[in-house]
């Protein structure tokens, strides 16, 4: 192929790479949207064709049919997902920049947000994740390396929002836990595998490991121990993250890495 041949097959490839993040940014609408998606993976299919025909008469690569079959798998592997997000929430790209990489922060949560609320909001912040990687992964925007680093960084955001929400409604029952010497006490949640590495892709779970530093008793009214205090705390958040609502879940939560797996504590003192 000649370098103007090979400049023009990978304009067009970027032409139909760019219409999916330009129509998503611009689009109003869920049927709009599903519909320029599925344009989208049309032209993606006719630019298959075309190149398919270059390289059959000496005037294309292979690479040229590699990264248009790429495109064409990443559109239909969106498709499905992106319609699912839609379907639940038709506004769901509004004020998001598509041609930015995501920025998370940890939610608004009011001080005395209800469990429904803040179940809601870590679901909602994880759909429109889901959403604005997709669009840019398919648009060619997001490399790898931003894919898992966003997914890390959007575990690490939920599960401490989880956290606190967890610590602030078992110390309304059992006050703050404390040491023998009254010292207070904190959980803390230590990410294992893949989201210890930072690896996390979309379809991934977290590994999670539950330790405290001290036996010991809360301040009540309701005394507990402390194992029994972070216990109830570890549970807490892993409802947060990994029960199925109407809104979805935010991640699968794997807590078998602890010291002897399932039959030891949830908890771990140090």
């Amino acid at each position: 192929a000649t370098l103007a041949q090979t400049e023009r097959l990978h304009g067009a490839q970027l032409m139909v790479a760019g219409d999916v993040a330009a129509n998503y940014i611009e689009a109003r609408g869920l049927e709009r949207r599903i519909e320029l998606l599925q344009r989208s993976l049309t032209s993606a299919r006719r630019l298959q064709r075309y190149v398919n025909g270059r390289f059959d008469a000496g005037q294309a690569t292979r690479l040229d049919i590699d990264r248009v079959r790429a495109q064409i798998e990443a559109l239909e592997s969106a498709q499905a997902p992106l319609d699912r997000l839609l379907q639940a929430a038709p506004t769901l790209f509004d004020g998001i920049d598509l041609e930015s990489p995501c920025t998370l922060t940890a939610p608004e949560l009011a001080p005395d947000a209800s469990r429904d609320e803040v179940w809601r909001e870590l679901r909602s912040l994880r759909a429109r994740t889901l959403a604005t990687l997709i669009v840019r992964d398919i648009a060619g925007w997001a490399p790898l390396g931003e894919v898992t680093a966003t997914m890390s960084r959007l575990a690490e955001v939920t599960v401490q929002s989880a956290l606190s929400y967890a610590m602030r409604e078992v110390s309304a029952i059992a006050g703050e836990p404390r040491n023998d010497r009254g010292e207070a006490q904190s959980l803390m949640v230590i990410g294992m595998g893949k989201l210890g590495g930072g690896e996390l892709n979309v379809s991934s779970d977290i590994d999670l490991v539950f330790v405290y530093p001290e036996s010991g008793e809360t301040s009540g009214p309701r005394v507990l121990s402390n194992e029994e205090y972070f216990t109830r705390v570890g549970r807490l958040l892993i409802g947060a993250l990994s029960e199925v609502t109407q809104d979805g879940f935010v991640f699968r939560v794997d807590i078998r890495l602890r010291p002897y797996g399932d039959s030891g504590p949830l908890a771990v003192n140090l």
